[in-house]
């Protein structure tokens, strides 16, 4: 009977994690269909997938500190019912708000979701090598999510319509939740926990009012008061957030791990990871539909070589580490995103998959070292009770690229696009109303219907800059590695 429970909890625990990870990358094939069904533009496209991102990073941490307190069977069961509920208000969305409120409440339930398993599955499987191998399957099937997410996704929209992608998790959230009830045990441990509603208040509003002034800056101009009113708001809401962290006895991000400078260097890389990679799927996606006119099926397939090939190098990641070094590894896997970006910023309209196919496999073979490397490093740099803050602080920082990379480099590309439409007719207004928002026009002229025939090459070059920006970030750290290699 409590073998046959544990095996319960497996299911559950595996199937609350998968649910979590695969909306970070199905939702990106839907973005161009979701576009044109709700009348959006670009800036509602970024808020579809930063406030998702934005409240995993924001709430991660806390929500660990919330398990520990107030027990983690109780924490995870209330997550996956927020999830279902952000799901529902996704999948019944008409328009824009609704959705971007439901991926909110979704984004909320999914930073509840996560911190639990690892200790739910370390108290389940007390014997070190049944824990080491359950705890490797459930990384595993967590990313299997990343790699099925643009199929599954490229199925349902061409089958049932976007509504889909989030209403198939109601009945695997409802199944996993009654799972989860029934045989995960509770446990908790507050005499070692301590909240900080301070530093959540100050992340959340800083991480907030940087990606709606980024998305703003796209969508607005760069010299709008709110824009940069909410950009130097932001910063000064960091700055205080420091400050508080500093004072804090126990604080929501200790200090003290950034002076360990192995523990920073991480930080850095795993942000620009999301910054540069993760959230390359985006635009992805918008140049297979957009640019090159392809169907939702077929920018599934398309997306998919780059995630399984972040599964694959990932499970070979500890044998590189042992044979290369892991700075080497780093470097290597840094570089490798380097060159794929910046061989996209060459792409064109009728680019064949193959010509594109290398690059993308390089681009997941890039993420696949770098990913697991950043996060032993900075477990490794950090001291032994600090190891679970450490690991979830390098989570929160590629969460938090994530949503900063859709944010600004969204903004970059929509900027570029317009700039280059607008060049070629004349006109500077009707460009931006071509390239944010075309099927928001409900009543469109001769003259800009021919103009709309001029946008996915405009779109192009809005891709291009958004590759260029993304390989800049990852070159950045390629070149800053060996430095911090030299010092190891």
């Amino acid at each position: 009977m409590i073998e046959q429970r544990r095996w319960i909890l497996i299911a559950a625990i595996f199937l609350g994690s998968f649910v979590v990870m695969l909306d970070v990358s199905i939702v990106n094939v839907a973005l161009p269909t979701i576009e044109h069904s709700l009348k959006s533009d670009i800036a509602g496209l970024q808020w579809v997938v930063s406030a998702y991102t934005l409240c995993l990073s924001a709430f991660l941490l806390t929500a660990g500190a919330l398990g520990d307190r107030y027990g983690r069977r109780r924490v995870w069961t209330l997550g996956l019912a927020t999830f279902i509920i952000g799901s529902a208000i996704c999948s019944f969305a008409a328009d824009m708000p609704a959705l971007i409120g439901g991926r909110v409440v979704q984004g909320i339930g999914g930073a509840l979701l996560i911190p639990g398993p690892l200790s739910i599955l370390s108290r389940a499987f007390p014997d070190r090598e049944q824990r080491a191998h359950v705890i490797g399957a459930w990384s595993s099937f967590s990313g299997i999510s990343l790699i099925t997410g643009p199929l599954i996704g490229g199925f349902l929209i061409a089958h049932f319509g976007w509504h889909s992608i989030f209403l198939i998790n109601l009945p695997v959230g409802l199944i996993t939740l009654i799972l989860g009830i029934i045989s995960i045990p509770e446990s908790a441990d507050p005499a070692h926990t301590s909240l900080d509603p301070v530093g959540q208040v100050l992340s959340v509003l800083g991480l907030a009012g940087l990606s709606y002034g980024l998305i703003r800056g796209g969508d607005i101009g760069w010299s709008d008061p709110v824009t940069l009113g909410l950009l130097g708001g932001a910063l000064l809401l960091f700055g205080v957030f420091i400050a508080a962290e500093r004072r804090i006895e126990a604080p929501m991000l200790p200090i003290e791990l950034f002076r360990i400078s192995a523990f920073r260097a991480c930080i850095f890389g795993s942000f620009v990871i999301g910054f540069a990679a993760f959230s390359s799927p985006f635009f992805l996606s918008l140049y297979f539909q957009q640019v090159q006119g392809l169907s939702v099926a077929e920018t599934g397939l398309r997306l998919t070589p780059q995630f399984a090939a972040l599964a694959l190098v990932s499970s070979i990641s500890g044998r590189l580490v042992a044979r290369i070094g892991a700075w080497r590894n780093l470097f290597v896997g840094f570089l490798g995103m380097t060159l794929s970006l910046g061989a996209m910023i060459f792409w064109s309209v009728d680019l064949d998959f193959v010509m594109t196919l290398p690059w993308l496999l390089l681009l997941g073979a890039g993420m696949g070292m770098t990913v697991p490397t950043t996060s032993t490093l900075a477990m490794s740099a950090a001291p032994p009770t600090r190891t679970g803050t450490a690991s979830a602080t390098i989570n929160v920082a590629r969460q938090a690229g994530l949503s900063v990379g859709i944010a600004l480099i969204g903004a970059i590309m929509s900027t570029a696009a317009i700039q280059a439409l607008a060049a070629q007719i004349g006109s500077a207004v009707q460009a931006a109303n071509l390239v944010k928002a075309p099927s928001a026009t409900t009543a469109i002229s001769q003259a800009a219907l021919f103009d709309l025939r001029l946008r996915p090459e405009a779109l192009l070059t809005g891709f291009h800059w958004a590759a260029g920006t993304a390989c800049i970030a990852a070159a950045a750290v390629a070149l800053f590695i060996p430095l911090r290699a030299r010092r190891s």
